[in-house]
């Protein structure tokens, strides 16, 4: 059962015993920034983990209550690094963990999320279905990854969001490690296996199934709840303000709790492009055009605020300079994503 807003509204404090993990590159540290200010802010209270592929300067790592850095331990052939991200839910001590993308930011409070650690691994699913329960494709793949076929259906699942308990879960994840390394041992782009295109995604949603088959525990946070990439954008408002406080009450904006920017613009990264596309997102006139045409996408909202508003756990000062992010400081780009003056 959905949470009323009621109940939600009591609950603004959770994951006091809890741990959530991102794993990143150097490119990608100001979305987990933004992650770990959007949880705090929705009132995560547990720990936070942000695990590095290669060495960081210090100097790009600011300090925050509760968050650490981890480097992932180095391995020659390095695996692609959507291979590699999995090592950071591995050998982890007894409690429960979410690992996350680093392109998530929570909407509201998220307690119910980790109660379903409880139940079994939590997953996300997808509104786009990519297989036939009985499907001959996944049937190859189930024969390629050493699943038993047939397995029981169950909607596609994206490997943005999963939560599980150590040690409960330790095999499932190692297993899960262990057979992408093999199956995607000489590939180094994300679509360079025909049978798995999602690679470690179409894994692990052979895994999930096996499970079902098992019997074992599967809990899902439906798309309804999570909006994942552009085409959930529709049905929960493309222009609506962040942080939910100030959103209208109507059924689409109550019920939307994490906001996963798949495949979307990465505010940092548009800012920080060079040539004069770049300078246009930093001064503002690009995301100005954007808001006019009704294309401004929340993910891009919620980003902004959740790094450049005042009084944040991480403040936008502690890495925009060694990022060369200085949108934040022209008054355009502060109004359209709808920021008080500096």
């Amino acid at each position: 059962m959905t949470p009323d807003r009621k109940e939600l509204s009591a609950r603004t404090e959770w994951g006091a015993s809890a741990t959530l993990l991102t794993g990143i590159d150097r490119r990608f540290l100001p979305g987990a920034f933004a992650l770990f200010n959007s949880a705090r802010m929705n009132g995560f209270t547990g720990r936070f983990i942000i695990g590095h592929f290669e060495p960081l300067d210090p100097a790009l790592c600011p300090a925050a209550p509760g968050l650490s850095y981890e480097l992932l331990p180095e391995e020659n052939p390095r695996p692609h690094h959507f291979v590699k991200r999995i090592d950071i839910m591995l050998n982890r001590e007894p409690g429960d963990y979410c690992c996350l993308d680093s392109d998530i930011l929570f909407e509201r409070p998220c307690g119910f999320l980790l109660d379903g650690v409880e139940d079994g691994i939590v997953v996300s699913t997808e509104a786009d279905q990519r297989y036939d329960p009985r499907d001959l494709w996944v049937r190859e793949q189930c024969r390629r990854a050493g699943v038993a076929w047939p397995l029981p259906p169950h909607p596609y699942v994206n490997v943005g969001l999963i939560g599980f308990r150590a040690p409960r879960d330790s095999a499932f994840l190692s297993r899960y490690s262990q057979t992408c390394r093999t199956l995607f041992a000489d590939i180094d782009t994300k679509w360079g296996e025909r049978f798995f295109p999602f690679t470690e995604q179409d894994v692990f949603n052979l895994f999930v199934r096996e499970r079902l088959a098992k019997g074992e525990g599967v809990a899902s946070l439906s798309y309804q709840r999570m909006e994942l990439g552009v085409d959930c954008i529709a049905q929960s408002g493309w222009d609506r303000p962040f942080p939910a406080e100030r959103q209208t009450v109507r059924p689409s904006d109550i019920y939307r709790m994490i906001i996963h920017g798949a495949s979307l613009r990465r505010p940092w990264l548009a800012a920080t492009a060079p040539g004069w596309r770049g300078r246009a997102e930093s001064l503002g006139l690009l995301p100005w055009r954007r808001r006019r045409k009704g294309s401004l996408t929340p993910y891009e909202r919620a980003w902004a605020w959740y790094t450049c508003s005042p009084g944040l756990p991480i403040d936008i000062e502690a890495w925009a300079p060694q990022h060369g992010f200085t949108a934040h400081r022209n008054r355009l780009w502060r109004s359209v994503f709808g920021l008080p003056p500096r």
